[in-house]
This record gives structure tokens, C-alpha cells and sequence, in this order.
């Protein structure tokens, strides 16, 4: 047995550190700044996916918006009849209303006629004939990221009437 020197066991540990007095090592600290950063950067990414989509559905509601003051002015606008050379193409459409549509767009969104179709007697078709009554889709994009959104609008004909 030794008599001399520096304890050993159990109680060499304990009488060197005092119970409340032990550090952490090097490993136990790394370790958890490990875990903390990975539940920050979870709660970041987290915030950014609100962010985002929130400013997505921002826009697609300023779009929806756009898209009913578009068609209530659409409504309003001169009947562009079909004619013998298959009547309005959507960019001649897209033209002609553009120059007002600004007034109601958002600041960097864009508007645009899709199709055009009319009412022929049973449905909405291709210019083959024109009984008074148009279908137009026009879509409004928004600036930046985002859905477009669609709509459709029926423009009638003041001067025709109603067959049956």
C-alpha cells in the first residue's frame, strides 16, 4: 500500500473538486451549444416560412382586389363584337383595356386577357357566331413571388336582346 503521494480512486476526484464546484468539460459545452444553435436555427427558418408565405398571400389578396375592381370596370367597357375574321384575339383585348387597368393595379402587377369566347345560342365557344355576349378570362399577376389569379367576366352586348 502507498502512503505517500496523491490519493487515488474515488476519492481523489472528490477531494480535488469539492461537491458544487465541478466545471464543465469541453465536450458538455460544445454539446450543448450544438443544441442551441440547432433549435435557433429552427425557430428562424420557422419565421421565415411565415414571413414568406404570408407576403404571398398579401399579394394574391391585393390581386384578388385588383381582380374585382378589373372586372366591375371590364363590365362597363364597349362590346367588341365577333366578327368574319374570328373575332378579338385576347392580345387585342389586353390592349384595348389595359390603358385604363393601370388605374386599378397594384404598383408592379400586370393584367391580361387569357381567352375570349362567345355565346353562340347553348354555350360560350369560338367566334363562329355572335348572339350578344362575350366570356372573357383575364388574369392579374402580382409584383414579386405569388400566384396569379384568374377570373372570368361575361361583357353583354347593349343592343342585343334576348332570344327565345
Amino acid at each position: 500500500m502507498r502512503t505517500t503521494g496523491t490519493p487515488t480512486g474515488p476519492e481523489s476526484f472528490a477531494s480535488r473538486h469539492p461537491r458544487g464546484q465541478t466545471g464543465l468539460t469541453m465536450l458538455e459545452v460544445l454539446v450543448s451549444l450544438a443544441l442551441i444553435g440547432s433549435v435557433f436555427a429552427a425557430i428562424v427558418a420557422g419565421m421565415l416560412t411565415t414571413a414568406t408565405t404570408t407576403s404571398m398571400v398579401s399579394r394574391a389578396t391585393v390581386a384578388s382586389g385588383a381582380l374585382s375592381g378589373v372586372t366591375e370596370r371590364i363590365k362597363t367597357m364597349d362590346y367588341v363584337p365577333c366578327d368574319d375574321h374570328g373575332g378579338p384575339d385576347p392580345a387585342t383585348l389586353s390592349a384595348k383595356y389595359l390603358a385604363w387597368s393601370n388605374h386599378y393595379l397594384p404598383s408592379g402587377a400586370s393584367f391580361e386577357v387569357v381567352s375570349v369566347r362567345f355565346w353562340d345560342g347553348a354555350t360560350f365557344a369560338s367566334c363562329t357566331s355572335d348572339h350578344g355576349a362575350e366570356l372573357l378570362r383575364i388574369k392579374i399577376t402580382p409584383d414579386g413571388p405569388g400566384p396569379s389569379t384568374y377570373g372570368e367576366v361575361v361583357v353583354r352586348d347593349p343592343s342585343a336582346r334576348p332570344r327565345g
